[in-house]
């Protein structure tokens, strides 16, 4: 078993873009997955079970505030606080998982952590980048995140997705706040598509 594991490891530099590669405090080697994919490779592990593929089963509340700590840990980093990192990435995993036990929860495993962080920011940039497949039908996210012409815009109001939430809320379509923040993030992200799709297919219809 030994020579097999030390084989796969003479390997790992041939996989570029599939791992990183760091060392430690100690001058060991740390081998870290950072493979892209909208599949759960770890749905479940040893008692832990997660979202499935793509994120489904996430709901909006904690899609949103997965954004918001993924953002902490970007200020987290670039101050080298590792405590505020491993925090963070501890409260991510707790947004996509749940332990068999609740009463008896231990502490979120690192390797599950730092999949569950690569998982979500792998499936976020999918909708940041490209058409993203439902049903068979290739939906592109991104028109979500296009600028408006400057006279169309309105002034940000700097409260972020927490006010995407209130005006999805106001509309009343999934019901109040606390009913959004239950629903599916992808049904809410859907929503906010035939929103933008509709008033842009409108504003061409008026030229």
């Amino acid at each position: 078993r030994r020579e097999i594991i030390r084989e796969l490891d003479g390997q790992l530099e041939k996989l570029d873009g599939f791992f990183s590669y760091t060392t430690g405090k100690e001058g060991e080697r740390i081998v870290t997955p950072i493979l892209k994919t909208g599949r759960n490779l770890m749905q479940d592990f040893g008692g832990w079970h997660g979202v499935g593929d793509m994120l489904n089963g996430l709901t909006f509340g904690n899609f949103c505030d997965c954004l918001d700590l993924l953002q902490q840990s970007k200020q987290a980093a670039a101050e080298k606080d590792d405590p505020a990192i491993n925090e963070i990435f501890q409260d991510i995993t707790l947004k996509l998982y749940r332990y068999k036990d609740p009463e008896k929860t231990p502490a979120v495993p690192s390797l599950l952590a730092i999949h569950a962080v690569n998982f979500f920011s792998a499936v976020w940039e999918m909708v940041l980048s490209g058409p993203v497949y439902i049903g068979g039908e290739a939906i592109d996210f991104r028109i979500l995140f296009q600028k408006l012409a400057s006279e169309d815009r309105k002034v940000d109001d700097k409260t972020g997705w927490t006010g995407i939430v209130f005006e999805v809320a106001a509309s009343g379509v999934f019901g109040n706040k606390k009913e959004v923040d239950d629903t599916p993030f992808w049904d809410v992200l859907l929503y906010l598509y035939k929103c933008k799709f509709e008033y842009l297919h409108q504003k061409r219809n008026k030229k």
